[in-house]
């Protein structure tokens, strides 16, 4: 019958949606997971940065109070 067809094409399609589903969830997770690694190493990266900027500065300071005192 036309019905047991229709349906027998409904639940192959609703089975192949829930498939694609499942990998679209996977890729999501994955996704997630590397956008949290990134964001870790990036405000490893930003307090490196600002520890290095923060000598560099002290450094510059240091400098130019030994200039002034030799004055």
């Amino acid at each position: 019958m036309k019905l047991d067809q229709d349906l027998a094409s409904f639940k192959v399609e609703q089975d192949e949606i829930t498939k694609y589903e499942e990998v679209l969830k996977a890729k999501n997770e994955a996704l997630r997971q590397k956008l949290r690694e990134t964001f870790l190493i990036n405000q490893q990266l930003a307090e490196e940065l600002a520890s290095l900027q923060k000598q560099l500065a002290d450094q510059i300071n240091q400098g130019e109070v030994a200039k002034t005192a030799s004055r």
